[in-house]
This record gives structure tokens, sequence and C-alpha cells, in this order.
């Protein structure tokens, strides 16, 4: 093992380690780079590619969950020739580029894993962390080196660890059982009688792969969730559906305005139609018939696993290729190719495949930090592991512990890259110390309230993760851009702020108020301002009080 000097030994600026180059790791480089003066950053990735999830690695029909409008980065839009919801190589590609525009590259290194991470001199005014790093692909001949840093941000991600269930007999199966991670491509399929566990997007995924080449086809599940049509009645995009302003202030969130807790408390019926009017509409959509064991039974909003249909899912499950069960799977039958089910029945299979997501786990931390830190313990998956919860700040920073740490894309939003480009601005405001936070108590109460929502939201799904945001990103996104005195770039155009789904470019203008903010700060002795006013404009909560109102005054004078 050797060692290396932090590289901040010989500059002013602050160095900073990225621990993953997927998604939430891009975007942190880029955003820790535009403040290049401050900040020396290094980020390190465990593969040969960067864009995680969406890297070669990926499936060959694996597509955006998002509309293409709703899932780029704010400064390069996905181009309009990748079609609503690009394919992975074309999600890679649009990553790449991005890479090569902000000039990512030379401060990613390859192939090399962070395998611990210690924070040294705790205790100390100025602590810092050392990083163990593994270089090479080839255990035999990999190198270990041990790096200073000042900051260390965990951009790992929600895809970093599959979740594979253990199955009695599962390794004395005559056929081959696979993670959905581990498929490339529907020739492997081919001529296969094939059965997949899971309902959620993966699963959906692996369905509509194997049912064009396989010998037949069958998903089971435990639960039915919500897997939408691209487009609602027919023509719609979902983005106009699930990401404006208008509907996200319908719908409930554990941070509520005064004017939203009258809306839910005295106004019931308005959220409640809006979100059963969308239900009716997707079910609707599926074209399949009532009563379909793919209809889930809960409601649209109690459902963490929510995902958008594969392409030509919902034309297969018409057409009968892909067979559809409620149960799951007991067990294996030794040196057969027999599965066994908890209903009773058995099925006879060549290939299982695994469509149970992921887990979240960090493997380079201790168990005594990572307690510290407010992360769960052995990973975390939706509706699988009990009580592991995570409790950041913000979902974003520990409120116990070190202070120079910080997680980019440990939240579940509808809009995850935005999500993750917010965060990443906040984050550096908060380890330039710019950010005023409340007392620790204050946080573990904000935590707690969240958690507690998230429960009682997706209580239909599984155990609370603290770490779920899905239709109450629009909230998040408010309570960020407040927390860093930004203007909320509100348009003052009532339809187009309350009706026009949302668009990463409505981020861009983040990096320069920050600055002038910084500006401001250093001329009036540390007093912040936000550097754009918008003036009052007539908001959708305005808009629902005057309905009120006028409902009010006709029937009661």
């Amino acid at each position: 093992m050797s060692s290396a000097s932090s590289p901040s030994s010989t500059s002013n600026r602050r160095s900073v380690c990225i621990i993953g180059a997927g998604v939430s790791g891009l975007i942190s480089a880029k955003v820790f780079l535009e403040d290049g003066d401050k900040f020396d950053i290094t980020v390190y990735e465990k593969t040969s590619d960067i864009a995680g999830v969406w890297s070669d690695r990926a499936y060959s029909t694996l597509r955006t969950n998002n509309a293409r409008h709703t899932f780029g980065f704010a400064d390069l839009d996905i181009p309009k020739e990748f079609g609503d919801y690009p394919t992975a190589p074309q999600m890679r590609s649009y990553f790449n580029a991005y890479a090569d525009k902000f000039k990512l590259r030379e401060k990613i290194i390859l192939n090399t894993t962070v395998t611990n991470v210690v924070q040294i001199s705790e205790g100390a005014s100025d602590p810092k962390w050392e990083v163990t790093i593994r270089s090479g692909t080839d255990t035999a001949t990999a190198t270990t080196t041990e790096v200073t840093y000042d900051y260390v941000i965990v951009a790992t991600g929600m895809f970093e660890q599959p979740f594979i269930p253990i199955f009695e007999n599962a390794d004395s199966f005559k056929g081959t059982i696979l993670h959905s991670s581990q498929v490339r491509d529907k020739a492997e399929f081919k001529d296969k009688r094939v059965l997949i566990i899971g309902g959620g997007k993966s699963a959906a995924d692996m369905a509509t792969l194997a049912c064009g080449s396989a010998l037949s086809t069958r998903m089971i599940f435990r639960k039915a969730h919500w897997i939408i049509p691209e487009y609602v009645m027919g023509k719609i995009s979902t983005r106009w559906v699930l990401y404006s302003r208008a509907i996200s202030n319908v719908l409930p969130y554990y941070k509520m305005s005064p004017m939203k807790t009258f809306l839910h408390r005295h106004l019931p019926f308005i959220p409640r139609g809006v979100v059963n009017f969308i239900k009716n509409g997707i079910v609707q959509d599926m074209h399949i018939q009532k009563g379909h064991v793919l209809i889930p039974e809960g409601t649209l909003l109690g459902d963490v696993s929510i995902c958008m249909e594969p392409k030509g899912f919902y034309d297969a499950v018409r057409k009968e290729l892909i067979t559809f069960n409620k149960t799951s799977v007991r067990g294996f039958v030794p040196h057969s190719n027999t599965v066994l089910f908890d209903d009773g029945t058995s099925g006879e299979y060549d290939v299982v495949v695994m469509g149970t997501g992921f887990l979240q786990g960090f493997r380079f931390f201790s168990s005594k930090l990572t307690s510290l830190l407010g992360l769960p313990s052995q990973g975390c998956q939706s509706g699988r592991t009990k009580n592991a919860l995570f409790k950041l700040y913000r979902h974003i920073v520990p409120i116990n512990g070190p202070k120079n740490i910080g997680f980019v894309g440990f939240a579940e939003a509808l809009t995850n890259a935005s999500c993750y480009e917010l965060q990443a601005h906040w984050l550096t405001e908060y380890f330039l110390g710019h950010l005023q936070l409340p007392s620790s108590s204050s946080m573990d109460a904000d935590i707690s309230s969240h958690i507690k929502h998230e429960a009682a939201q997706y209580r239909e799904t599984g155990e609370p993760i603290g770490m779920v945001i899905l239709t109450g990103f629009r909230h998040y996104f408010d309570v960020l851009v407040s927390d860093l005195k930004v203007s909320h770039g509100l348009s003052t155009n009532f339809m187009s702020e309350n009706f026009s789904p949302f668009n990463p470019t409505q981020l861009r203008y983040i990096q320069k108020e920050k600055v002038a903010l910084r500006s401001s700060r250093s001329q009036q002795g540390g007093a912040a301002t936000t550097t754009r006013s918008v003036l009052f404009y007539f908001s959708f909560y305005h808009f629902l009080l005057l309905v009120a109102a006028i409902l009010i005054a006709f029937f009661y004078f």
C-alpha cells in the first residue's frame, strides 16, 4: 500500500473526493468544477465507463422513466431526435457529451474502487478524510493507495448493488438465474421458458424484452405496481400530467404551507378529484380488461415503484405474449428446472430473471461511521429491509458527526437528474459555510416528519426508507432554493408557471446567483439577499382560493 498527499496540499483550494461517475457523480463534478477557484475535485469510478446504470452494461432496451424534456441537466438539452423516451445507448451518448462539454473526464479516474473512507483528525477544527483506493480490475495486480481529502461526496446512487433474494436450492437449479442488470439482449431468452420475478420497471423491461423471442414468458409478483402508459388519453405525454406545479400543489407533502393545508383540510374534494381523474385515465389507457392482475388495487400516490411503460409492454399484454400471476417463489427442486411457488403450484423454466431492484450500500464505511452518518446498516430497498432508514437532512447531509461529507443521489424524485443537480448546488454552499442550518434537534424533527409522511403515503408498498420524494419534487426543489436564498425562477405567466411541466433549464440561473450572493455577502459583512426579485404573481393557490371564495359567496350569500 502506498500513500499520496492531499490534492489540496499544493493549492489553496479545498480537495473533494467524489465517489461514483454515474448521473449524480457527473453533475456533482460539474457543479463543483464551476467553483474551481474553491474546490479541487477527483472522481473515482470503479468500472471502465461513466454514466452508471446507463453505461454499456445496460440492457439494450432500457429507456428513461421520464420524458426527455424532464430528464436532462440544466446546461445541456437532450437532443430532440432521441424521441420522448431515450434509450440507454442514447442516454450514454448524452452523458458522454456532457462530460466532454464541461471537461469532466480529466477529473475522473476509471477502474478505481474506493474501499475505505475514514475520518482523520477527528475533533480538529479542520478534519479530513483518508480515502483508500484500489486501482485496476485484476485483484492480483491492483494497487492500493491512501489519499487525504478535505471533503467527500458519496454519489454511488440508488443502483449500486443488485438485490438478489435467497431461495432454497437455487444453487442447484439446472437453468440460469440472472439479475436484470446482468441481461444484455433478447438473444439470451431465445426459445427458452422465462420466469421474471418482480412487478416494477426492471421486471416489466425484462418481460417486454423476452416475450419476442422466448418460448414462454411469465411474470410473477406479490403486488402490482403502477406501470403508466407513455401517453395519457392516447396523446398527452405524462410530463403534462405529473410534472406541473398545479398538480404538485394538490398532492400531499410532509411540509405544507398554510394555503395548502387549507386546501387539504377544507377542500379535500379538489386533490382527491384530481388524483382519481389521473388514475382513471391511466387505467383506461392500459386498454386491458377490468380487474386484470396488472391493475393495482391501491391508490396511485401510494405506490413507491411507479414507473413508465416499456415500449410495447401493453401491446404484448393484450396479445397474451406475457402471462402474469400474483405469487412468489418458495424455492427450487434440486437438480431440475422446476420452480416452486407459494400458491402451491410449480413450473418448468430455463431462465429465471430477478427484476427485484437494487440496494444502496456503503461498504467503504465502517459500521460505526455508517450509523453515525444516519445511513442504513445493511443496504436498503423499499418494502424489503425493515427499519433501514436514510436519516439525512435535506436528503444530503448527516445531522450528527462529520460536517465535511455529503450525499448526492439518495432522493427518489420524478426528476432525478435535476434533483441531483440542485443537491450539488446546495452542497457547495454547505461546504463553504454559507447555509444557516437549524439545530440538530430541529433537523432531526424535520427528518422524522418526512419519514412519518413517507410511511403514511406509501404504506401500501412497504416500509419507509427516508429517501422517497416522487410527486413531491416541486416542493423539495422549492425548499432547496429557499435554503440557497436564490429566487425560485417563477414565471410571471400564470398559465406557464402552473400548468407547464417542469424543465431542467429552469435551474440554469442558480450558479450565477450563487456567485452574486457570495459577492454580496463579502460586501455587506455576511448579509445575503436574493439577486433577482420576482414581483407578486397570481399563483395556483391564489386561483384555488379565488374559486373557493366564489363558491362560498354563491352558496351562502
